[in-house]
């Protein structure tokens, strides 16, 4: 009978262990293993994008830029559990062999991820080494971890609590909270004023003023526009009158030119010139 699974997809198979290969990877050293990988790495994925080209599938391994790679332990045992084999100082990769990325370039991804990890715990525990203060809470802290993981260990293989002692535990627990709690609250409350002592009135705040918004169905009159209108083309009509006036008055003076504003030079702003029309 076939087991039911979210949404009637095929259950999740999880890798229970690594395979060898993944277990060869990681048995390398961790000095030098990440520079060492990345060579690995690169013949990898020149052998899979290319998998017809014979100069990919044949590797010197007294060749000095492959040093970092072959001059580990246990490098040799890599390759072959990755299908290479050994022919006197040559790794030769057989034809029937094909190497991919999933099953191989993935995995060589993770082992450098593993390596990452292993150099910077190192470097932590070596930097906290120096300090024995440090050390010493390190080591404190560990064993508080195995001593937490012991008791977890025992309360999960013990009988449970029944449900009545789980409630006095927690009724327990809140009033505990709610005495630390008690003085916090009574140093906020105010105290309440004493008999036969008025307290201080205190002045209310006055409301503030609404302003009156313009409403659509406030009542206008539509010839109070218009009125307006006319006023003030009313106005501008006196203005150009008065000066169509004051004009023809100087018009008709024959004195006029021979006032003092005709007189003077005309002015001239700063950094300016003067420039002549065209009859001067």
């Amino acid at each position: 009978r076939r087991a039911m699974t979210y949404y009637n997809l095929p259950p999740t198979k999880f890798a229970n262990e690594f395979n060898d290969f993944e277990k060869s990877l990681r048995a390398l050293p961790a000095d030098g293993a990440i520079k060492g990988l990345d060579l690995l790495e690169t013949i990898t994925r020149n052998t899979a994008q290319n998998p017809k080209e014979e100069k990919f599938r044949k590797v010197r391994t007294t060749n000095e830029k492959m040093a970092p790679f072959f001059n580990l332990p246990g490098s040799i045992a890599v390759m072959k559990n990755m299908g290479w084999e050994q022919e006197a100082e040559f790794m030769v990769l057989p034809r029937s062999i094909t190497l991919d990325f999933p099953q191989h370039v993935v995995k060589i991804l993770e082992a450098k991820s593993h390596f990452g990890k292993v150099q910077e715990q190192e470097k932590r525990v070596a930097k906290l080494a120096q300090d024995p203060n440090k050390a010493t809470t390190l080591k404190q802290l560990e064993l508080d971890r195995r001593e937490r993981t012991a008791a977890d260990s025992m309360t999960k293989n013990s009988v449970p609590l029944s449900p009545k002692s789980t409630e006095e535990a927690e009724l327990a627990e809140a009033i505990k909270l709610s005495l630390e709690q008690a003085p916090e609250a009574k140093a906020e409350t105010p105290s309440p004023p004493k008999a036969g002592v008025e307290a201080p009135a205190v002045p209310a705040a006055p409301a503030p003023k609404s302003e009156k918004k313009e409403s659509a169905f406030d009542f206008k009159r539509r010839e109070d526009p218009e009125k307006k209108r006319q006023e003030q083309e009313m106005s501008l009509a006196d203005i150009r009158a008065l000066q169509k006036q004051k004009f023809k008055e100087h018009q008709a003076d024959p004195d006029a030119k021979k006032s003092e504003a005709y007189q003077r030079p005309p002015t001239i702003a700063p950094g300016g010139s003067e420039e002549k029309g065209w009859f001067d």
